[in-house]
């Protein structure tokens, strides 16, 4: 079996443990090669019946109800199955292993776990930490059905039909006041949830079910794309989740500057980077929340975005302020994972609520190490994401991601999201990790190919 770590090693069959290389060293492939046969290091195509299990665990994202013991649902299922197939691939057919992201979370890992060790936790946070190893096995699976071209391009046509079949689904049941479709609960009466639970966590879905199906090109028809594209947007509006939204418009204006630059080169590229930043900015600036907000909440299918963000921001602006005085009585070691909401309550603090900010929650509860694992962890992410955001993609990239641009975009979406919610949890995020470093990786084989 042979491994690919991030910023780590590599293990090659049939050489010892301690021979290392760099993860985004281009294999020896050659990149037109559809069997994915690769020399002494193994090959990177897997076998039917593992890539059959990652993709099944794609179109099975949704399923995230009934829930199981350990905030676990019915993916859950798919994605251990998912995973034992990629393994056995690997010890069996000698499948290179990509681990994307492994460095930063094994110090994520530690960081929480001696973090709930000083504050006695270990057994609260215990759960939290083996989430932590199941998204990074979860995300390395897909990493090593992605690294080859013809798969990755599979992969993302089946997460648009997932996608596309969600949203028409939350949509109908929102129509037809379905509950079991639109997934509304008592707790969130005008947010639709479909199969997810959470509403954010089911807008974050759909974003990245959007982003993919632009980035793929599919359907390849224009116009039936089109509908798909509003299909789902309309589903993601539904969601009520403005953190969706917020990362929707980034990734999308993102990509849009990118397009521009490789239609015009570098000076058209700042040339609308420049207008754009001055009409964003006199936006920003004569915007009224409170008033946008009041006007937005009389329009339906607004009031759950628009229409609360004036709740939303000052709720947020709580939750940070509460973080902060957290954050300057904390000690270096962190609280533990899933600390936050115990400790403010401990505290007495007026408004206990978790920490709802990746970055925040890794300062308070995994401490200076916690830290440190998450600049990293942003680091490798943004550096695939350029790869991919490069003015001259190479062509065996393009020609199983039409438009890789909107694929690195869609990090600059997610990197937005976690400053709204703890989303590094999340099974689609990790997918889509997963993705960006397959997508990384044939940009650097093709260019290594040029």
């Amino acid at each position: 079996m042979a491994i690919g770590f991030e910023a780590a090693g590599a293990i090659r069959p049939g050489r010892r443990a301690a021979t290392t290389a760099a993860d985004d060293r281009p294999d020896p492939t050659d990149p037109t090669d559809p069997t994915g046969r690769t020399g002494q290091s193994g090959r990177i195509a897997l076998p039917g019946y593992a890539r059959g299990a990652v993709v099944l665990a794609i179109a099975a994202l949704p399923l995230l109800t009934p829930s199981f013991a350990g905030n676990s649902g019915p993916v859950d299922l798919f994605i251990v199955f998912a995973i034992g197939c990629v393994l056995f691939a690997a010890c069996s057919e000698h499948v290179l292993v990509r681990l994307p992201l492994a460095l930063p979370v094994w110090l994520s890992l530690i960081a929480g776990a001696l973090g709930a060790a000083v504050h006695d936790r270990l057994p609260h946070s215990a759960l939290m930490l083996a989430q932590d190893l199941l998204m990074l096995l979860w995300g390395g699976a897909v990493a090593t059905a992605a690294q080859h071209g013809p798969t990755l391009s599979s992969l993302m046509r089946w997460w648009t039909r997932a996608g596309v079949a969600s949203a028409f689904l939350l949509i109908v049941g929102v129509v037809a006041g379905v509950k079991k479709l639109s997934g509304y609960t008592p707790r969130e009466t005008n947010r639709a949830a479909f199969l997810f639970g959470d509403p954010n966590r089911c807008g974050l879905y759909l974003m990245l079910a959007f982003l993919i199906m632009r980035a793929a090109q599919y359907p390849s028809r224009p116009i039936i794309r089109y509908a798909c594209c509003a299909t789902v947007l309309v589903a993601t509006l539904l969601t009520g989740s403005n953190a969706a939204i917020a990362g929707l418009a980034v990734a999308v204006v993102a990509a849009a500057f990118v397009s521009a630059g490789r239609r015009g080169g570098v000076v058209k590229l700042v040339a609308v980077g420049s207008v754009a930043t001055v009409l964003a900015g006199t936006a920003v600036l004569s915007l009224n929340v409170g008033q946008t907000s009041d006007s937005a909440g009389n329009v339906g299918i607004l009031a759950n975005n628009l229409g609360r963000a004036t709740k939303s921001t000052d709720s947020r602006s709580t939750i940070l302020q509460e973080n902060w005085r957290l954050y300057l009585d904390n000690d270096p070691f962190g609280l533990g994972p899933d600390g936050t909401k115990d400790t403010l309550k401990q505290q007495g603090a007026g408004y206990v609520k978790e920490a709802h900010n990746d970055y925040i929650a890794a300062a308070n509860e995994r401490g200076v190490l916690g830290m440190a694992a998450l600049l990293l962890f942003v680091a490798l992410v943004g550096v695939r994401a350029a790869r991919l955001m490069s003015l001259h993609p190479p062509r065996h990239l393009t020609e199983h991601v039409p438009r890789p641009d909107v694929l690195g975009a869609t990090a600059l979406g997610v990197a937005v999201t976690a400053a709204f919610h703890q989303t590094l949890h999340f099974r689609h995020e990790w997918a889509f990790l997963g993705l960006l470093a397959g997508a990384a990786l044939l940009a650097v084989r093709g260019r290594q190919a040029r």
